[in-house]
Order: C-alpha cells, then sequence, then structure tokens
C-alpha cells in the first residue's frame, strides 16, 4: 500500500527449439512485460554475437486467415444488427448473457490455420453468395423505388414510357417545375428552337407542374443549356421501361414484393449459418488473434544460430512462479536471471492496491501513474474523494438517486466493461456519502420529506461550514506536506525536501497555533481584539510558539530556495483557500434543492393540474439538480486533488506495466 509493486528486470536465454513452446507459456501466464531489444542489437559491441530475431513466415498465413474470419463475421454481424436495435443492446449491457468459454488446446499454428480454413472452406462461400444476393436485391430495390416514384409522377399525363424515350430525330425529355417558373421556361424554349418544340404539361399540385418537352435533336444541347437556367428537376430512368404509368406501377409493386421473398430466404440462410457457426468462429478469431501476438513478438527479440534471448519486467512475487514454469516447459535447457532495477532504468508501473480501493485507481492513471519508489496516492484518494463528492451534494435523496444508478450500471458492466464498471463503482460510493451529508444536515429532496439534522442545518450556520470546508483543506494538506517530506528525503533530495516541504509544514502548523492561541486567549473568555490583547497572546505559551514555527519556516525558505521562495507563499495559501469550494457546492446544491421542493409544494397546490405540475417539476428540477450539481460534486474533488493536493507530493510520469498476456474471453486452455 501507498507504494506501486516492486519490479525485477529479467533476461532469458533459451534455445530456438524451445522458442514456441516459452513464448506460449509467457504469453498464457501474463506476468512479463517484454522490451524490445532493436536499439541496443544496433550497437556493435551486440552486434557481434546478437542479431535481430524475426517473425516465423506462419505469421502471413495467420494474419490472412484473420482477414477472412473478420470479413466472414462482418457480414453475419450485419445481418444480426438488423434485427436488434437500441432496445437489445440496452438490454444486453444490463443484462449480458454468460459466456460459455470453449475449453481448447495450445496447439501449433499450422494446425489452427488448418483448422480455421476448413471452417472457412464450409461456410466462405454461402456467406459471400448470400452477401452478393441481398446487396444486389438493395440496389434493385432501390431502382425500383426511385421508378416509382416517377411512375406516380406521370401518372395525370398517362403516357407510356416507350414514347419517352429519344430517338434519331425527336429529343425528348420530361420533369417537373414549379407554376412560377413555367411560363418563363415555356417562352425561353420557344426562343431557343423557333418554336418548332412541343410543351405539354399537368399539374401535380396548386405549385408544381409536370412538363413533357419535345423537339428536334437538332435542338437538344439548347434546350439542356435552358433546363439549367430554371428550377426544373428532370426525371431520369432505364431504357426498356413499357407500359403505362399505372402498368408499370403494378409491376413494381410485384417485383418488390419477389424481391423481397428472395432477401428474406437470404437473410434467414445468414442467420442460420451465424447461429451454427459464429460463437465457433469468434472463438477461432481469438485463438488466431493470439498467435498473431506470439509470433509479432518475436522482432522484440535478440537470436544467435541456436538461442535467442528476450528482456523485461516482472513484478517481484512472481519471479519463482514463472521461473517454475520455464523449466517445467524447457526441461531445464533454459536461463533465467532476474537483477533489482537501477536508478536509471524506466521501470513500468503496477498498482497494488486492495481491492477496495482498486477502482479508484482509474483516477490516478488517468493523471499519470506514479514513479518507481514514488508513493501512490490511491488509498488517500479513494478515501477523501468521496467524502468530498458527499459534501459537494449533500442530499440523501440525490445520494440513494446516484448511488442506486450507478450501482446498477456497475454490476452490469462488470464482466464485460471493467474500466466503465470501476468509474460507477466510485460515484456509487460517492453517492452513499451523499446520503450521510444529507441526514447530518438534514436533506431529502430538499425539504420533500422533513428530517431532523444529525448536525447543522447550512443555511442557519454558514459560517461553520466553512470553518469546516477550511479545516478539511489544512488536514488534505498536513497529508500532503507529510508525503512530500517522505517523497524528498527517500530521494535523498534534502535541499527541496527543507526548503519546500517542511517549510510549508511548520508555517501551516505555525498558523494553526496561531490562530488556536487567539481563540483560547481571546474569543472563548471575551476579551476584545485589539493590537495590545493579540500583541499579549504571541508574547508566551502557544502563540509564541507559533510565532516560532512561522520564523523558522521562512528562514528554511529563504536558506534552502532563496528570497524569492517567500514570493511563492501566497500561492500555497490560495491553495488553501481553494477548499472553500466545498463550502459553496454544499451551500449552492442545498439552496436549489430546497428551492425546487418549494416549487413543487406550491404547484401542487394549483386547481386540477396541481398534482401532475407539482409531480413534474419535482422531477425536472430535482433532476436538473441531480445532473449539475453532481456533475461538479465529481469535477471540483477532481481539481482538488490533481491540483491542491497532487502538488505537494506527486509527479507522476511514470508508465503503465503492460504484460504481455493472452486476452481470453471466449476460449479456456484445457
Amino acid at each position: 500500500m501507498l507504494q506501486p509493486s516492486r519490479m525485477k528486470r529479467i533476461k532469458i536465454v533459451g534455445l530456438e527449439t524451445y522458442r514456441e513452446q516459452i513464448i506460449q507459456v509467457i504469453h498464457d501466464l501474463g506476468l512479463i512485460q517484454i522490451c524490445n531489444l532493436g536499439e541496443q542489437l544496433e550497437r556493435p559491441e551486440w552486434k557481434v554475437f546478437l542479431g535481430r530475431s524475426v517473425p516465423p513466415s506462419v505469421l502471413k498465413d495467420v494474419i490472412s486467415c484473420l482477414a477472412k474470419i473478420d470479413r466472414t463475421l462482418e457480414i453475419l454481424e450485419s445481418i444480426e444488427g438488423e434485427k436488434g436495435g437500441t432496445a437489445k443492446e440496452l438490454a444486453k449491457f444490463f443484462m449480458p448473457e454468460r459466456v460459455n468459454r470453449i475449453v481448447v488446446e495450445n496447439i501449433p499454428a499450422v494446425e489452427l490455420i488448418s483448422k480455421a480454413n476448413n471452417i472457412l472452406n464450409e461456410i466462405e462461400a454461402r456467406v459471400e453468395e448470400n452477401r452478393k444476393k441481398i446487396e444486389n436485391i438493395e440496389n434493385r430495390e432501390q431502382e425500383l423505388r426511385t421508378l416509382e416514384k416517377i411512375a406516380r409522377d406521370l401518372l395525370p399525363l398517362n403516357i407510356d414510357f416507350e414514347h419517352l424515350y429519344e430517338s434519331e430525330l425527336i429529343y425528348v425529355t420530361i420533369g417537373k417545375t414549379s407554376v412560377s417558373e413555367f411560363t418563363q421556361l415555356n417562352q425561353l424554349l420557344d426562343q431557343v428552337t423557333n418554336e418548332e418544340i412541343l410543351v405539354y404539361e399537368k399539374s401535380l399540385t396548386e405549385k408544381e407542374k409536370i412538363v413533357l418537352i419535345a423537339s428536334l435533336q437538332i435542338y437538344k444541347a439548347k434546350i439542356l443549356e435552358t433546363l439549367r437556367k430554371v428550377d426544373f428537376d428532370q426525371f431520369e430512368f432505364p431504357k426498356g421501361i413499357i407500359g403505362s404509368p399505372l402498368q408499370v406501377l403494378k409491376n413494381i409493386e410485384q417485383e418488390l414484393k419477389d424481391i423481397d421473398t428472395k432477401g428474406h430466404a437470404a437473410r434467414l440462410e445468414l442467420q442460420e449459418i451465424s447461429q451454427n457457426k459464429k460463437r465457433e468462429l469468434y472463438a477461432i478469431r481469438e485463438l488466431l488473434e493470439i498467435e498473431k501476438e506470439r509470433e509479432e513478438i518475436c522482432i522484440r527479440f535478440g537470436k544467435t544460430e541456436q538461442t535467442f534471448v528476450l528482456d523485461g519486467w516482472i513484478p517481484a512475487k512472481e519471479e519463482e512462479k514463472v521461473v517454475k514454469a520455464l523449466d517445467e516447459v524447457t526441461n531445464g535447457f533454459v536461463i533465467v536471471r532476474t537483477t533489482d532495477p537501477t536508478e536509471h532504468d524506466e521501470v513500468p508501473i503496477q498498482l497494488e492496491n486492495s481491492r477496495i480501493f482498486r477502482p479508484f485507481e482509474w483516477f490516478i492513471e488517468a493523471f499519470s501513474p506514479p514513479r518507481y519508489n514514488e508513493i501512490d496516492p490511491t488509498p488517500i484518494f479513494a478515501i477523501t474523494f468521496p467524502i468530498f463528492f458527499g459534501m459537494c451534494l449533500p442530499d440523501a435523496g440525490y445520494g440513494i438517486t446516484i448511488a442506486a444508478v450507478f450501482s446498477l450500471i456497475a454490476l452490469a458492466a462488470k464482466e464485460t466493461k471493467q474500466s466503465l464498471s470501476y468509474f460507477c463503482t466510485i460515484i456509487a460510493i460517492g453517492g452513499i456519502w451523499s446520503i450521510i451529508w444529507g441526514f447530518l444536515v438534514g436533506e431529502f429532496f430538499g425539504e420533500t420529506i422533513e428530517i431532523s439534522s444529525l448536525w447543522h442545518k447550512p443555511l442557519e450556520n454558514p459560517v461553520m461550514f466553512l470553518v469546516v470546508a477550511l479545516v478539511i483543506g489544512v488536514i488534505h494538506q498536513l497529508i500532503g506536506l507529510a508525503f512530500g517530506i517522505y517523497q524528498h528525503f527517500h530521494e535523498r533530495a534534502f535541499r527541496e525536501g527543507l526548503g519546500d516541504q517542511i517549510a510549508r509544514l511548520l508555517l501551516l502548523i505555525g498558523i494553526i497555533f496561531g490562530i488556536w492561541s487567539v481563540y483560547k486567549e481571546l474569543i472563548l473568555i471575551g476579551k476584545p481584539l485589539n493590537a495590545q490583547n493579540l500583541m499579549a497572546t504571541f508574547t508566551h505559551g502557544i502563540g509564541l510558539f507559533s510565532i516560532i514555527l512561522v520564523l523558522a519556516s521562512l528562514v528554511l525558505v529563504v536558506g534552502f530556495t532563496g528570497a524569492i521562495g517567500i514570493l511563492e507563499l501566497p500561492v500555497f495559501f490560495s491553495n488553501l483557500v481553494s477548499y472553500s469550494r466545498l463550502f459553496a457546492l454544499l451551500m449552492a446544491t442545498g439552496a436549489m434543492s430546497i428551492a425546487a421542493s418549494k416549487l413543487s409544494l406550491m404547484s401542487s397546490k394549483l386547481p386540477v393540474i396541481g398534482a401532475i405540475a407539482g409531480a413534474l417539476i419535482f422531477i425536472l428540477i430535482h433532476g436538473l439538480d441531480i445532473v449539475l450539481g453532481g456533475l461538479e460534486a465529481f469535477i471540483q474533488p477532481i481539481r482538488l486533488h490533481y491540483l491542491e493536493f497532487f502538488n505537494r507530493f506527486y509527479s507522476g510520469m511514470g508508465q503503465k506495466f503492460t504484460p504481455f498476456k493472452a486476452m481470453r474471453k471466449l476460449t479456456l486452455i484445457k
């Protein structure tokens, strides 16, 4: 706790004959982050005895097979998607199906590819044939729908389609235009054709006409140029259409029924293939992806004629387990060496926290993982963040709503989306603290349900809650300064530790003692706060001790950072003042929820619609307050931790530990 996992550097030298087995064991264990030896292998001293390893030739076949499976699954998924929709996706999210894993054996890549090709040979042709059928049917349906629209527009003219095609001598076109444009169009056409033109029109609507234009071919170019000058929607339809618009519409209707039947049959066949083979295809795909990773990792190795070398990182507690597994798979023909990291190594970071704190690692990794040997702030964050969240949203009703909703989502996403599950768990814990703070201040959806406060009501005693917020800030900063002192001394950065962290710690403690001295010797017994009494307070006892601490702090700042260090002290106090935002949100949320309750209560007394209006206002305003207040209750505590708290001791800049690990969701090794 408070430290990342201890790591060790691991070097493995194995015989080429055991390479596949060694990679397989490492991949299945998932405990080693493999480093790339590429840069080192370019150095002259390494080139003498080590070359760069290359992936096996079977990798190309694996990639090719994966591409075929992906293509097949994409087609099957597109058919499945047509049946589902949003409702089905939501149902799958909140009630995910339990995955029954397929038990498999570790088999060589060649056998795996052969097995995949056998399945593909069985279904790939059928899938592709039905895909083409569906694609052709959809294209034909689109053509028919376009033709159907044109045929409906041509009904007023009642002219057979065969008369609408141009010939060697006659140019014919047809389209729609507005009533206002038609007169101008008619005049322009007469001008460009010397009135050697036939224009036949019928009204479609009050504002739109359908127009048939026929003239000699010699005027075609001029007619087209004229049509471009006005708003004329020219019809385009394929050649070979015969019959009247009404007959064409009947033919289209019949053909649409026929192709719908054919399309339905093709979809049913694809759905049958999907039901019978999709799960097996996904399992094979997972195995091929794992095999691809195993083949590709080889480019990070070094090699000689008979051996290969890999370099990586491993959690120290897993060393014995890995060594034992490698010895078993190679019958002892492997060399494994582990060493502690040096100060120059870029050690990958694996956070190691108890189960209750683990969801909060999400925030630390989002900011930046700690450096090796740096304090991991996850446990403190896990304690203080929910408290801050609850203080910013102090309403038991809001807390119950948030805790219930986000707990449900966290449980639903537990198996499939771990990051989302962790995030929702954090918010749900924050909701629990909203319930606690709600009972402390006596708020349950504002004043909708009257409950007595276990402590005080914010609007009745705001100054006290401001003091509480600042006291919380002081405690938070004291923890941060203590961590900072430990961190600097652990890294032997004594100058920074004394001139920065210890100096600020002494200053803060001195101010606390000074305030306590004034309260105890003046305010508590009712003495006036004048200069004489204040001077007397700081000449003895706790007051004098506070002055000594402040002076010692200033001496350390000037001594180790120079006079300019004093100019940074106001920034430190501004960090403390930032915690007053907890008080501001506490007051704002409380006032908003009380106002919502009173407004909904007033609305409920309206005649006839009172109950409905009151309920709607209650839901809308309280819902808005939960969303906006919850957002602020999330953002502001994050800001206080990332900016005010982390600045005392935490730099981050670590690289997350990413082990070479087989990700199995559908398969299980026998």
